[in-house]
């Protein structure tokens, strides 16, 4: 994590992508090393450590075989599932995640989109966000204009 939890300060409220996937976050200080992180409402407890106090990662010594080792799959955490406010529970749905404005639209009306295809940008807080098909579709109605400001689960755009 970027930055320092400050101490005596309530939760702090981030957006975290990670790869393709958008998570909400909340760091909230629980100790001098520990936080307590909401990831989607999900509770993690997180110790920190600074950086010449992290143990160092041990690398194994390599196999005494000739055959090559098989790879390892990187670590990853599976997210927790998507929140229906996201639009993924409803692909022919995209909503607001969070209030904010419309700066631009991508789609319109009869435009096929696949998975991952922006459909417009938001912002909030002065910071943007690309909203982006949760499945392959075609537009049906675009119900908002740049400029306009939404509220949380505001209807953007339909599919057919």
């Amino acid at each position: 994590m970027a930055g320092q939890v400050r101490s005596g300060v309530g939760p702090r409220r981030f957006r975290l992508r990670v790869g393709e996937e958008w998570f909400t976050v909340e760091v909230q200080q629980t100790g001098h090393d520990a936080v307590r992180v909401l990831v989607n409402d999900e509770p993690v407890d997180v110790e920190l450590a600074p950086m010449s106090d992290a143990p160092a990662a041990v690398t194994p010594p390599p196999p005494a075989a000739a055959t090559p080792p098989a790879p390892v799959p990187a670590a990853r955490v599976a997210p927790p599932p998507a929140a229906p406010v996201r639009g993924v529970a409803d692909p022919k749905r995209v909503v607001a995640p969070m209030p904010g404005k419309v700066v631009g639209i991508s789609v319109k009306p009869g435009d096929r989109v696949s998975v991952g295809d922006e459909i417009c940008i938001m912002e909030a807080m002065k910071m943007q966000q690309s909203l982006r098909a949760s499945a392959d579709s075609v537009v049906k109605a675009v119900h908002v204009q740049p400029g306009q400001s939404v509220a949380v689960g505001q209807l953007i755009v339909e599919m057919e």
